[in-house]
């Protein structure tokens, strides 16, 4: 393809309007993430679930084993029922139930790990406020809900599996799902509503099928290193949306709606899409396609919408490593505050 043909593609992400599309800001400014939280929250064993509530304040707590025994522990000035901390289980790295979490109002902070086992549903709301969630070597035996608010959300998923399904929900806001090194056996749900979001999916095994809709907003999403054993099925919304697949294998069909604006789908290295697939563009009059050798369809492929069939590699690598606001720098800033917490 001649350089000539490049260009609606380098218009589309260049000056200021282009900018405003891709860079994120710095993670302590888009994030909003406050240094001082402090309030108290409360933490009560209901028969075998664990559940804490937030108050209106800033929180910031994490869920540990020290000692063989389960202790929630209050950081940066947040208490638990008025104390420095509350022992949940003791002589066991086992919730026994579900653990409940609605984090109330304010700019939130959760960090679950390592090795807890927690032998129910997890469920953590946050509908007020800034949220950063994280867990960290965490065996779910049941499902896990997430859901939060409308403000700029960050959740993380690291060595962590998931028996039943998974479901995260942020709404409105510039919001960051980041699993990595996961197993969900059931199936995946991620809906990340309104605003500039980012989705990485990364060296983890989906046993049942994944669904990802990124609402309105100028977006991006990769699945690198990962296995989906039934199908796909991957939505942006309206916005000049990126989204990528990066040695993947889809078991199952796939389907890939990139909506209005001017879209980009890109494969990489070796993917294969052992079931039917149909990627279409949307309304935008520069979407691009850019399939690597590596792309299989093993059955009936429906590729349309696209007018251009390149995207620089340049692009490429500002939207996933780009050292202030790449989308893959920001999942591991995420994950370095995640560590920090559970230091």
């Amino acid at each position: 393809m001649s350089s000539d043909h490049f260009a609606p593609l380098r218009r589309m992400f260049r000056g200021p309007r282009v900018r405003t599309c891709w860079r994120w800001k710095t993670s302590a400014e888009q994030f909003e993430v406050r240094l001082l939280p402090a309030g108290n929250v409360t933490a009560t064993i209901v028969g075998d679930n664990l559940v804490l509530a937030g108050d209106a304040e800033d929180n910031s707590v994490r869920i540990e084993v020290d000692g063989g025994n389960i202790i929630v522990t209050g950081l940066d000035g947040t208490t638990i029922n008025g104390d420095p901390d509350f022992e949940a289980v003791t002589g066991s790295t086992n919730i026994a139930g579900d653990l409940v979490v609605d984090l109330g109002k304010g700019d939130d902070k959760l960090a679950v790990g390592d090795t807890i086992v927690i032998e129910g549903d997890v469920r953590v709301t946050d509908n007020s406020g800034a949220t950063t969630l994280g867990f960290r070597s965490v065996e779910i035996q049941g499902d896990l809900l997430v859901k939060t608010g409308r403000k700029n959300d960050r959740i993380s998923l690291v060595g962590t599996s998931v028996a039943g399904d998974a479901k995260i929900v942020t709404h409105r806001g510039k919001d960051l799902v980041s699993i990595s090194q996961s197993t969900v056996t059931g199936a995946l749900d991620m809906a990340t509503g309104r605003g500039t979001d980012g989705v990485v999916v990364d060296d983890s095994t989906l046993s049942d099928s994944a669904r990802l809709d990124t609402g309105r907003g100028r977006d991006a999403a990769l699945i690198r290193d990962t296995t989906i054993a039934e199908n796909l099925s991957a939505k942006t919304g309206r916005g000049r949306d990126f989204l990528m697949l990066d040695d993947t294998t889809v078991e199952g069909e796939t389907e890939a709606l990139m909506q209005q604006g001017n879209d980009a789908f890109v494969t990489q290295d070796t993917v294969e899409f052992k079931g039917d697939a149909v990627i279409r563009g949307g309304r935008g009059r520069k979407d691009a396609i850019d399939l690597s050798a590596g792309t299989t369809f093993d059955a009936g492929q429906k590729v349309r919408g696209f007018r251009i069939e390149s995207v620089p590699t340049s692009l490429i690598d500002s939207i996933l490593d780009d050292p202030d606001t790449g989308l893959l720098t920001l999942a591991a800033d995420l994950q370095d505050e995640i560590d920090d917490l559970l230091a």
